[in-house]
């Protein structure tokens, strides 16, 4: 049996690909919302005849859940849960204020009173995390108000008691015992309760009391107040639309619960931390002369955040863009030179922005010249070529630095530094994705010769985010899809996964596509430990971005972030410290190496479809 674990943002995309493809697995995960469109279509296997044999006891689940698999008078699926939504409270913080606990006689009015006494402004504490969540918050609240969902067909969003439901959580937001919706984007479930500033929250993830281990069988859930509901429940849990059977008795708050191994009270003294400012003395180091190497999409996001250290920036490029770029800031003194040797003489700093085929040379003549080295990664496009840039920067003195810019990306900087503190123990299994158009703007990215094809370019990002969270990967194990040659043209597809095992025991999944034109970028990613999950989805607040310096071919991308700050920035002014002998990057040369060998490892395990073993190196383990 073959069992594959595929990532709910790509699951569909995947499924439907493989049906059309002849592929599809036996047995896969399917949900009320699109078993009709694939019922309809003869695509699926009814189930019945199976269930019949087999003595499958469907009862065991309500009828109207059992129905939501069926069509046209046939069953083509079986479930296999059915899911509640828990209250989730940190103890300690409702001993410190002297809160009783929530417990069976709460009602809405309780949890809003609670949540009032909870907030503490001063010490930036929050009463409740009121996420704008349909199945979490949304429909309890409007079935307990007397409202509804869908009646007969209709939409009851209008409906009076249904806003009263809604405005619950909009209230709880706006008299500011809750933090805003922007706030509780980068990290979101159980891991807030760890940062010590939410003290009651709904999870995003709730078992069945039914099918937990008895750790919570004491704790009930506490009736709201409100008229008799007869009218089905949607529920919605991560794709999953089930139905609850009407029932005549007031809906219950979701039950009061802490899950064993969850102790927020042990960060009680953690707040969530704020992007700290700029220094004041930021733009007045000594002033840096950079050597751009480079004027396509990476320069161009690099080069204003130079301007704003203060650097004297001189810009070299082949395709003619470098005079077109430098005139556009000349203003801030950006000039062009036409030869390496003019970019060598007039520089200390040398920022490489080139396609990865070319950077080693380009290091190596900067490294040689006694610079030091800024250089896009990947560092090259074999673990051999990369160690041996960084056994020569070492040998010369200098610094060379891989930029792996999503580790400043504030999402994953706060999921990082919260991974650090233990609040959620040691990481177990790790999911990330990314995805965006395919970069057909510049042709080097499809030719894996040039660019090492998306698990190189794209996915190393995640690759690297992995090791750096669960430590050395001794093991890994990928797959590539769609076209990974020379001439793509937009409209060609190529995805990517890799399944890594961590020397502690961790199991990484990371997924990377390159997809149609209008394919928005996103990434996500979900660590989970014993204590806790950090999850995060880039397109669930929309944030800053860079539009363009200068001009940009179209479709080309550049990630967004909601921040206040450029992450380039961030980047390059850590780098500028560390050059005039402050502290160490957080990124090293060593950990731009091992991000390339495992990015190796996981191409010619895609070639061959066989996992490959990875010893851990002298210098990782150093």
């Amino acid at each position: 049996m073959d069992i594959q674990v595929t990532p709910w943002s790509s699951y569909w995309t995947t499924l439907r690909t493989s049906m059309r493809g002849g592929t599809a697995p036996d047995v896969f995960w399917m949900n009320a919302v699109n078993i009709q469109l694939y019922a309809a279509n003869g695509v699926l296997e009814p189930l019945g005849p199976y269930a019949a044999r087999d003595g499958t006891l469907l009862g065991r689940h309500p009828e109207a859940l059992v129905e939501l698999y069926a069509y046209d008078g046939r069953q083509y699926g079986i479930p296999k849960d059915f899911d509640t939504v828990g209250l989730w409270y940190n103890k300690a913080l409702f001993d410190k204020v002297g809160v009783g606990y929530p417990d069976a006689s709460w009602t809405w009015d309780d949890l809003r009173d609670a949540a009032r006494e909870l907030t503490d402004p001063r010490t930036r504490v929050y009463g409740i995390a009121a996420e704008m969540d349909r199945q979490k918050n949304f429909y309890p609240s409007v079935f307990g108000a007397g409202g509804y969902v869908l009646r007969e067909g209709r939409s009851g969003f209008g409906d009076e008691r249904s806003v009263e439901g809604l405005r619950l959580w909009t209230d709880l937001v706006d008299r500011g015992w809750s933090p805003p919706q922007s706030a509780m984007a980068d990290v979101k479930g159980r891991a807030r309760g760890h940062h010590g500033d939410v003290v009651v929250e709904r999870p995003p993830v709730a078992a069945d009391r039914e099918h937990r281990s008895g750790e919570d069988a004491d704790q009930r859930g506490p009736d709201v107040p409100g008229g008799p509901v007869r009218d089905e429940l949607p529920r919605d849990d991560g794709g999953f639309t089930h139905r609850e059977p009407a029932r005549d008795r007031p809906l219950p708050l979701p039950p009061a619960a802490l899950r064993a191994g969850h102790r927020p009270e042990r960060h009680e003294g953690l707040r969530r931390r704020q992007p700290e400012p700029p220094s004041p003395e930021g733009n007045d180091m000594t002033r840096l002369d950079v050597g751009l190497i480079g004027a396509g999409g990476i320069a161009r996001a690099h080069l204003p955040a130079w301007i704003e250290l203060g650097a004297r920036v001189t810009i070299l490029s082949t395709d003619g863009n470098a005079e077109k770029l430098a005139a556009k800031y000349a203003e801030s003194g950006v000039t062009a030179t036409h030869s390496l040797a003019g970019l060598l003489d007039r520089s200390t700093v040398v920022d490489i922005c080139t396609p990865t085929f070319t950077h080693r040379e380009l290091a190596l003549d900067a490294i040689a010249a006694g610079k030091h080295v800024i250089c896009e990664k990947p560092l090259a496009l074999t673990a051999s070529e990369a160690a041996e840039m960084a056994d020569a920067a070492e040998a010369a003195g200098v610094l060379l630095f891989p930029a792996h810019v999503v580790r400043y990306f504030p999402a994953y900087a706060a999921m990082a530094g919260s991974v650090a503190e233990g609040a959620i123990g040691t990481p177990a299994v790790l999911r990330f994705t990314r995805s965006g158009a395919y970069p057909v703007w510049a042709p080097w990215f499809s030719d894996p010769a040039l660019s090492g094809g998306i698990l190189m370019d794209q996915m190393i990002h995640d690759l690297d985010f992995a090791r750096l969270l669960a430590g050395d990967v001794v093991r890994v194990h990928a797959r590539l899809r769609g076209r990974q040659e020379p001439g793509a043209k937009p409209g060609d597809v190529a995805a990517g996964t890799a399944v890594l095992t961590h020397a502690s025991g961790a199991i990484s999944h990371v997924l990377g596509v390159w997809g149609l034109p209008d394919l928005q970028f996103r990434t996500t990613f979900r660590v989970s430990g014993p204590d806790g999950i950090l999850e995060h989805d880039s397109t669930a607040l929309p944030g800053f971005r860079i539009l363009a310096q200068g001009t940009r071919s179209p479709g080309e991308g550049i990630p967004s972030s909601p921040m206040t700050e450029s992450p380039y920035l961030t980047e390059l002014r850590e780098f500028a410290g560390a050059v005039e002998g402050g502290p160490a990057p957080r990124v090293t040369a060593r950990d731009g190496v091992e991000a390339v060998r495992i990015a190796e490892a996981a191409a010619a395990s895609a070639r061959t479809g066989e996992p490959v073993e990875l010893k851990i190196s002298e210098e990782a383990a150093r």
